[in-house]
């Protein structure tokens, strides 16, 4: 199947703002049960948000919890889905172990909670690096996956590592997330290798890529040699050529931390993802 760019998601979205298409929900409020299980020998820390239907397991970005993430969000899927969340490894309530971070070791705990739900097939939400376990895990257990949902998080981590040693950016300060960060950066996301129909939400800029005045000069550096390299649309790009079964949604006018959570963006990306997590779970 040809990658669906951006035309025809943008009508699609409008379509679903104005009629209700796949019944978009409000946010219930609904607190999650929050539970521990020891995985791999770690002991991990998982939301749970109910519902019934097919599993969606949302997956964190590197920082924050469940609760900041996806607190709006994830309630929003529990008419149609079982949801879940899993903070991984080295992210606090989860235990913070001396390693290891590489991303098949991430990609065994969530298949570890997958068998401790008895979910034998999950569609997969996640957010910023979260995508490099999701790409991973969809490439070598394709009949674990149903779907993948990139919030922002369908990016060459190779790629990026490398201009990030190019403009001198200094490691992330927690060692746990460095480690994350350059166990994504060993390989290029193997997107040919995916059966899963996909969904790349991806925030995109009008201008230069926005930082805050106080932002060290180092990453400001980085974000200029991001934007001279074209590498927003570069990971799009990659994304639509090497996914079989891809969709992209453009966002605009929000920043990669802050869509997720904010009522404006979801109303215009949830009908979107719903509409085609909705779509697929039909079509299983």
């Amino acid at each position: 199947m040809s990658t669906r760019a951006l035309p025809l998601i943008t009508v699609i979205a409008v379509g679903a703002l104005a009629m209700g298409i796949a019944g978009a929900q409000a946010p219930t409020g609904r607190a999650p049960t929050q539970a521990f299980a020891t995985i791999n020998g770690v002991r991990l820390h998982y939301a749970d948000w109910g519902g019934t239907g097919p599993w969606l397991v949302f997956l964190t970005p590197g920082g924050g919890s469940l609760d900041e993430q996806f607190g709006s969000l994830a309630p929003q899927f529990v008419d149609r889905f079982r949801v879940v969340g899993l903070t991984r490894r080295g992210q606090p309530p989860s235990a913070v172990p001396a390693g290891p971070y590489d991303t098949d070791t991430l990609v065994r705990d969530l298949l570890g909670l997958l068998d401790l739900l008895g979910a034998q097939r999950a569609h997969l939400a996640g957010h910023s690096i979260a995508g490099a376990e999701m790409t991973r895990l969809a490439a070598t257990h394709p009949t674990r996956v149903a779907t993948l949902v990139y919030l922002d998080a369908a990016v060459d981590y190779k790629a990026s590592a490398a201009i990030a040693r190019e403009a001198g950016l200094a490691p992330h300060p927690d060692p746990a997330i460095a480690a994350i960060q350059r166990g994504a950066a060993v390989r290029s996301p193997e997107y040919r290798r995916v059966r899963a129909p996909a969904l790349n939400i991806a925030v995109v800029f009008d201008g230069p890529i926005p930082s805050r005045p106080d932002d060290p000069e180092d990453y400001k550096r980085f974000l200029r040699l991001s934007e001279r390299r074209g590498v927003v649309e570069a990971n799009i790009r990659q994304f639509e050529s090497g996914m079989r079964q891809g969709r992209v949604l453009r966002l605009t006018g929000t920043t990669h931390g802050g869509f997720v959570s904010d009522p404006a963006q979801q109303r215009i990306f949830v009908p979107v993802m719903r509409q085609f997590l909705v779509d697929q779970a039909r079509r299983d």
